[in-house]
């Protein structure tokens, strides 16, 4: 019998916390309160090139990057084997970009020191269009060290540029 009083005075606190009849409906927010400002608010638009880019060009651009960056993680990226690899080379226009951009990531990889060279797993943060044929992906590669007691993740974040020749996207690699 307490607890049901105890609940009943909670109620009658909050009843007298919001005044009004419960049974009458709110007054609508605008009549409530004025505008603030009377004169439009101009915005400028996050991405200009956005507006500019379909969406089926956005769904192929996301799976093209899908693609490349599933097929790097869990592999051995400084590795001969991995440099051969046909598919890796396929997502370069030039054999040259490729040899750069490989041989700056199996760096990272190295220096950073993760185990058996490998990535875990690579998240796309983010890609965005800055301009009609350029793009640039954030990603995060995430491997364990190379030392079994060191059981905490390494990061690498990469900004990688992406270019358009024709209709398909290859990868830009940045000057080392």
């Amino acid at each position: 019998m307490v607890r049901v009083g105890r609940a009943l005075a909670a109620l009658a606190v909050i009843g007298c916390a919001f005044p009004g009849d419960p049974g009458q409906p709110l007054e609508p927010a605008s009549e409530l309160t004025e505008p603030i400002a009377s004169e439009p608010i101009a915005t400028e638009p996050i991405a200009p090139y956005a507006e500019r880019v379909e969406i089926h060009e956005v769904d192929a651009f996301a799976l093209r990057i899908e693609r490349f960056y599933r097929s790097i993680a869990r592999r051995p990226l400084d590795a001969y084997a991995t440099f051969q690899d046909p598919g890796l080379r396929s997502f370069f226009d030039d054999p040259k970009q490729f040899e750069e951009y490989y041989a700056a990531l199996a760096n990272q990889v190295r220096e950073a020191n993760f185990r058996h060279g490998r990535a875990e797993r690579i998240q796309v943060r983010e890609f965005r269009f800055e301009g009609d044929a350029i793009a640039r992906v954030d990603v995060a590669i995430i491997g364990r060290h190379e030392r079994a007691f060191r059981f905490w993740e390494l990061v690498i974040e990469r900004t990688d540029t992406w270019g358009r020749a024709g209709d398909t996207w290859f990868l830009r690699p940045g000057r080392l």
